[in-house]
This record gives structure tokens, C-alpha cells and sequence, in this order.
């Protein structure tokens, strides 16, 4: 089984998060990852295998594939997908100023 390092997804230390559009999403043999991904169904439909649970996914589905999980998409129908990867490890590493620039350009708040 295939494991999607950080190296091949993050392209510096710095990065704590990289969006990858799926346009559509291709078959891809179950694997893993070093990181977490939040996937975003924005139109198709797919069924989704996460620990070999299966779970129909279409558009305005939304899931998430935590580090070290197994996955893969299988039954695509014109599935597109908005992957988000996310590397929580790196959140302690930015620095709050830093944070705060990043997360107010996308309205977020920070407690």
C-alpha cells in the first residue's frame, strides 16, 4: 500500500496546510497518508472507504481522513473533489503573529 508523504504535498516547513483540486478525481489505489485531509465533494458522486468502511459520497459530502488511516474512492461518477491536507503538527510551529495574518485574511477566529 501506497503512503502520500509531506514531502511530496508540503513544499517547505513553513507550510501547515496545501488545497489540491480534484477535476475530476481520478481512481486512486487505497493508501495512506502523513498528514490529515479534509475532502469537499463539490459535484459527482463516489463511494468513499476509509479503514475499509464505506460511506456514499456526492456533492456537498465532506470527510475527514486522519494521518496513518487507509482510503480510497472507488464507483466514481464525475467525482470533484477540493482536498484539503493539513499537517496539525505544524500549528505550534507558526508563530502567533503570524497566525493571526493568516487566519483574519479568511475570516477565521482565533481564541
Amino acid at each position: 500500500m501506497e503512503t502520500l508523504t509531506r514531502d511530496e504535498y508540503f513544499p517547505n516547513d513553513d507550510t501547515v496546510v496545501s488545497v489540491l483540486l480534484r477535476s475530476p478525481q481520478m481512481y486512486f489505489p487505497e493508501h495512506i497518508h502523513e498528514f490529515d485531509e479534509l475532502v469537499i465533494a463539490r459535484s459527482g458522486s463516489g463511494m468513499n472507504y476509509i479503514n475499509g468502511t464505506p460511506a456514499p459520497i456526492c456533492r456537498g459530502s465532506v470527510f475527514y481522513v486522519r494521518a496513518k488511516q487507509t482510503h480510497f474512492i472507488d464507483q466514481l461518477d464525475d467525482l470533484h473533489l477540493t482536498n484539503v491536507l493539513i499537517l496539525p503538527s505544524r500549528f505550534k510551529h507558526v508563530s502567533q503573529d503570524r497566525k493571526s495574518t493568516r487566519l483574519n485574511s479568511s475570516h477565521a477566529n482565533i481564541s
